[in-house]
């Protein structure tokens, strides 16, 4: 089943709950004591302003009864301002265990408590937090702990996200969809993420940004600039870092570990399996390495191809340049004006052709 279809269910399912909730809500037993005056209060709901109303009026129709009844709406209001008791420093309404829409300007003034779960449509004027929204969340400043669908805002912090967050600056420990913002950071991403600054430690998926960061990339880097530790798939921008690349680099600077193709104005790595551009430097290069000038400080294993200069510490293949240097042991040829043999192998001079072995 795909995550939208899985998404479509669960929303579904909450709606139904909670169209059942606000049916049976007005079926609840009414607590006796919670009449005064001919009000009903819902024991779902405790909303001290209505309780205030209640209770002046239970007094005003009761006010021949004499001093006892007097002392007993006292009572009453001061039972019923608030769930805290005799407070009404802010109004307060308990919802149902399934509540449909939340609002809040902060962490002290909300309609549902921080430690409940909204389903529906969350709408935060300053700071709203809650355990989980499932639907959309809007606001300056969101933070749950598990949100699921659509998230919207200044600054969305959320541990465990599931679908899409647009935002200035969006904070994640999981991420299962887009973040979309001009700084969008996670732990672990799997889907799309697409900012000025993109940073997570673990990133499956798409990265495309400005800046783009990662520890671990399975899938796209696209960037101006892109760092990541280990990468399995793509990079492509002006400036490629990485310390071991299982896949294709291609852009101006490209510093790293190639285990795959890297072309480039200026290619370096620490192992390359392929390098194509102006300027080529490998430790370990496999394969080839084509360019302007080519170096392996280790060693080369494959082809050195340039009109101009090639060097290897070490060269098991060939060279064909203008000039060709290997500084430690020939085995293969070269084939050039000018070829350099060092170390064993070859002779230390030959114009035209060298061969060690």
């Amino acid at each position: 089943m795909s995550f939208f279809r899985w998404m479509r269910t669960k929303l579904l399912k909450i709606i139904c709950t909670g169209l059942l909730a606000l049916i049976a809500l007005p079926l609840l037993p009414v607590n006796a004591q919670e009449q005064r005056g001919g009000c009903s209060i819902s024991p779902a709901l405790a909303i001290p302003k209505i309780n205030q109303r209640c209770s002046t009026s239970g007094r005003s129709r009761h006010s021949n009864s004499g001093s006892a009844g007097r002392s007993s709406g006292a009572n009453a209001f001061s039972r019923s301002s608030g769930p805290q008791g005799g407070k009404l420093s802010a109004p307060w309404l308990e919802l149902p265990s399934l509540p449909l829409f939340g609002l809040g300007v902060g962490p002290v003034f909300q309609l549902s408590p921080s430690d409940s779960n909204v389903y529906g449509l969350r709408v935060n004027m300053g700071y709203g937090t809650n355990e989980e929204v499932w639907g959309l969340d809007v606001g300056i400043i969101n933070s749950t702990t598990s949100a699921y669908g659509l998230q919207i805002g200044g600054w969305n912090k959320t541990e465990t996200f599931f679908g899409i967050q647009p935002g200035l600056v969006n904070s994640t420990t999981s991420t299962y969809g887009s973040q979309l913002g001009v700084w969008n950071y996670t732990e672990r991403i799997s889907g799309l993420q697409v900012a000025l600054f993109n940073s997570a430690a673990s990133a499956t998926g798409l990265q495309l940004g400005g800046w783009n960061a990662a520890g671990e990339v399975l899938g796209l880097q696209l960037g101006g600039v892109n760092e990541a530790g280990d990468v399995a798939g793509f990079q492509l921008s002006l400036w490629n870092e990485a310390k071991k690349v299982s896949g294709l680099q291609l852009g101006l600077l490209t510093p790293g570990v190639g285990l795959g193709l890297l072309p480039s104005l200026w290619n370096e790595a620490g192992q390359a399996s392929g390098q194509i551009g102006v300027r080529n430097v490998a430790g370990y290069a496999y394969f080839f390495q084509i360019g302007a000038a080519n170096t392996a400080t280790a060693a080369a294993y494959g082809f050195q191809i340039s009109p101009f200069y090639n060097r290897a510490s070490a060269l098991y293949g060939i060279q064909l340049g203008a000039v060709n240097v290997v500084t430690g042991s020939l085995n293969g040829l070269q084939i050039g004006l000018l070829n350099f043999s060092r170390g064993r192998g070859g002779l230390s001079f030959s114009p035209l052709i060298n061969i060690g072995f």
